[in-house]
């Protein structure tokens, strides 16, 4: 129960009686809902909520300014890539949990391992094959790098200040991780690690060709062997043809984990 003069303040507005009641929205001036306002309410809300987390005294927005999206759509990478990581930085991809929370009863287990759920977190660092391929990426330190922030754009942002090779092989990797992800949930067949190395690496070379010559990065990534991940097997082959005695050979090696 409110105090009595609170009651009495209320009794007291003037009611309208040429027109019918309807139902408001509290944080639209004239009482409309609209998607645009509500977006910008659940923004202000996680901004508040951040800042009041963080220690921070204000309502967010110097979080929000932190980060310089200027540098993101300044970046000589392929349209496509920086959507992809300016939709990663706000959380807004059809991950299976951000799918579950807008209302859409689906299973969301992750549709390439299927054991936990889908989140930006599992998807992109904590899911076993993605783990293989920051590994085959001899990226491993950078993973364990971004996995110390709690909010996407935060990793963002780190990223967006590492240097300039390890930037474009970082979004790259996992950019192709998320492409390769919904191949999978579209019904096709996982990539090994290996497949998205390859892609990772041939996408680096064509990335680099849209950058000014003198700003390209110099990325010389050197691929190491690794074992398979766990219930897979890895086949290694070579061969060779002289041409003096026109003789070759050739063999491999099968590998477990």
């Amino acid at each position: 129960m409110g105090q009595r003069i609170d009651v009495r303040n209320i009794l007291a507005i003037p009611l309208n009686m040429g027109s019918e009641d309807f139902a408001a929205w509290h944080f639209d001036p004239r009482g409309i809902f609209t998607v645009k306002s509500a977006y910008h309410t659940l923004e202000d809300q996680r901004e508040h909520l951040a800042s009041r987390q963080t220690g921070e005294s204000s309502s967010g927005v110097a979080r929000t300014a932190s980060l310089d999206w200027g540098k993101l759509w300044r970046l000589h990478y392929f349209p496509k890539v920086k959507h992809f990581l300016w939709c990663f930085a706000h959380n807004t991809l059809p991950l299976r949990m951000n799918i579950d929370r807008r209302g859409m009863e689906i299973d969301t287990r992750c549709p390439v391992c299927h054991r936990l759920n889908e989140d930006g977190g599992h998807c992109f660092f904590k899911c076993k094959y993605v783990k293989a391929g920051w590994r085959v990426m001899n990226l491993k330190h950078i993973r364990l790098e971004l996995m110390q922030y709690s909010s996407a754009l935060d990793v963002c942002k780190h990223i967006l200040n590492m240097k300039e090779d390890k930037m474009l092989t970082t979004v790259l990797f996992l950019w192709n991780w998320w492409d390769a992800r919904n191949k999978v949930n579209a019904g096709e067949d996982r990539r090994s690690a290996e497949q998205v190395y390859d892609r990772v690496m041939r996408m680096v070379s064509e990335t680099s060709l849209l950058s000014p010559a003198k700003s390209r990065p110099n990325v010389q990534a050197q691929r190491k062997w690794h074992p398979p991940i766990l219930g897979e097997l890895k086949l290694n082959f070579d061969g060779a043809f002289f041409d003096e005695g026109k003789t070759g050979g050739w063999g491999f090696v099968v590998r477990d984990h």
